[in-house]
């Protein structure tokens, strides 16, 4: 029967590959008991876990970070990325509000609420979260890249495109690959205004930030 076949050295290569995720999260919960009461250090700890996908782990050290310290936003913002992450974005929106209500102009909880209302299929309500980011910080990229990635997919491909470009323009507020989704986005909107060589060029910037960025690698194999 014609199918992929699974030998004894990619069963060996995969249960080694699980092996080693299961000793960094047990490295990472042993250095966790080991540390010191410190809230901040409980925020370090749940950021590596969910570096693994670890994401139920660290929401319990996160909630372990605010019953030390109940006033720290960064853990606050840290569970509901990981909440985010596991699809519970009604959960994650309403811990992003607690943010949001004792720190107003918090750009990471506005940009994760906006991220995870549009999960919801509610681009109004994210746009309004973007911009709030972009009228209270407007060089701060986080709420750029949201309206981009909104006014891209609601076809406003030009508007889009100097979103983006902003957000690129003031890459310090975000991650490396936030960065490479900047690029890709841009290389979406371009292709879309029959832009073809300046939306290469947008991929290729994306994938020098992050060779992994799934929207830019189907540009370059043809797929979009």
């Amino acid at each position: 029967m014609n199918g992929i076949k699974f030998d004894k050295t990619n069963r060996k290569g995969t249960i080694i590959a699980f092996l080693g995720i299961t000793l960094l999260v047990f490295l990472i919960l042993v250095s966790i008991v080991g540390a010191a009461e410190d809230s901040y250090s409980w925020v370090g700890k749940g950021k590596d876990l969910e570096k693994l996908g670890q994401y139920n782990e660290a929401i319990k050290v996160y909630d372990k970070a605010l019953e030390l310290n109940p006033d720290n936003l960064a853990a606050e913002t840290d569970k509901g990325d990981a909440l985010a992450h596991l699809g519970k974005y009604d959960e994650a929106i309403a811990v992003y509000n607690k943010v949001i209500k004792i720190n107003p102009i918090n750009a990471e909880s506005l940009y994760g609420r906006g991220v995870a209302l549009d999960k919801l299929n509610k681009p109004d309500e994210a746009m309004k979260s973007f911009d709030e980011i972009t009228k209270s910080q407007p060089l701060n990229s986080l709420g750029w890249l949201g309206k981009g990635h909104l006014l891209c997919i609601s076809g406003k491909y030009d508007e889009a495109v100097e979103a983006y470009g902003k957000a690129i323009m003031f890459k310090a507020d975000i991650s490396t690959q936030q960065y490479s989704d900047a690029f890709s986005g841009t290389g979406v909107a371009l292709d879309k205004l029959n832009k073809h060589e300046a939306a290469t060029k947008a991929f290729d910037s994306a994938l020098q930030m992050d060779p992994h960025n799934s929207i830019a690698l189907k540009h370059k194999n043809g797929f979009i």
